[in-house]
């Protein structure tokens, strides 16, 4: 029996459908979009309350906001740069560009440029699980990746793999297009010609991002959803570590919890609403 792409009438059909994709695609925001229903202001937000829980401070609304915008940033100023996304498979540009932020964050004297540099590096960690394999390979552990060291260690992780955008210069075209008629369990390996609009998990609205997770973890949640959670985990973990390193303007906009009684967030996810 004959594989459905070696038809011609089926190639003609995946070439247009996978043209298509790519044409919308290359001008679009590769992250975390709008779609959701994790989307960068949502994780963002999911984090600071996680972050609360834990130290029982809140970031402050304007230095929340702040840290928002220059997260949106990444896509503005950045969106051909794959280090800030962790595309094409950059493991080790990506890896040593979030510690290059994180390690100037905690010394830098001024609060506009050390909340930039949080914001940037949020959407670096966000972005490396939409935009990686890394949740179709641990589908089954539910584990945090550990970015900031895969300068150190990422060619122990073969499989560990990002899509091209937009097109990928590996393989042929017809291997791009095999890319989206992988079965769900090959999706941890590596995949020839892999373009990111194949691997993405930026939404509810992908391929990949739509598949409910074949995992006894999952419990119906999307690849994105597990990406989207995963996200959240490591910004709160971020934050977190400007707080344990007692950065000086990351401490500056702290409010004690009780103080607040949780209004700081409540009034920033309301202002977020407008």
């Amino acid at each position: 029996m004959k594989k459905l792409s070696s038809l011609p009438w089926a190639k003609f059909t995946i070439y247009s459908i996978f043209i298509s994709i790519v044409l919308l695609d290359v001008d679009g925001i590769r992250s975390f979009g709008m779609r959701g229903p994790y989307t960068h202001e949502k994780i963002n937000e999911e984090a600071f309350k996680l972050f609360s829980k834990r130290t029982g401070f809140e970031v402050r609304i304007d230095c929340a906001e702040m840290i928002n915008q220059y997260n949106f940033q990444a896509d503005v100023y950045y969106p051909n740069k794959p280090e800030y996304h962790c595309d094409n498979s950059e493991f080790y540009r990506c890896s040593a560009l979030l510690e290059k932020l994180k390690t100037s964050a905690i010394k830098d004297p001024n609060l506009i440029t050390t909340l930039r540099k949080i914001g940037l590096a949020s959407h670096i960690v966000q972005d490396f699980y939409a935009h990686s394999n890394w949740v179709e390979i641990t589908r089954t552990s539910y584990a945090m990746a550990p970015i900031e060291n895969l300068k150190e260690f990422f060619i122990l992780a073969p499989n560990l793999q990002s899509g091209w955008h937009p097109f990928s210069p590996e393989g042929t075209p017809e291997d791009s297009v095999d890319c989206y008629l992988k079965p769900q369990d090959e999706w941890g390996q590596w995949i020839l010609g892999a373009t990111h609009g194949c691997m993405e998990k930026d939404s509810n609205y992908s391929l990949r991002g739509i598949t409910i997770a074949d995992s006894p973890i999952a419990f119906g949640r999307t690849y994105h959803e597990l990406a989207g959670e995963l996200a959240v985990e490591h910004t709160a973990k971020l934050l977190q570590y400007f707080y344990d390193k007692r950065s000086p303007q990351f401490m500056s906009c702290m409010i004690p919890s009780f103080r607040t009684v949780g209004c700081n967030q409540t009034v920033f996810k309301g202002l977020r609403s407008l």
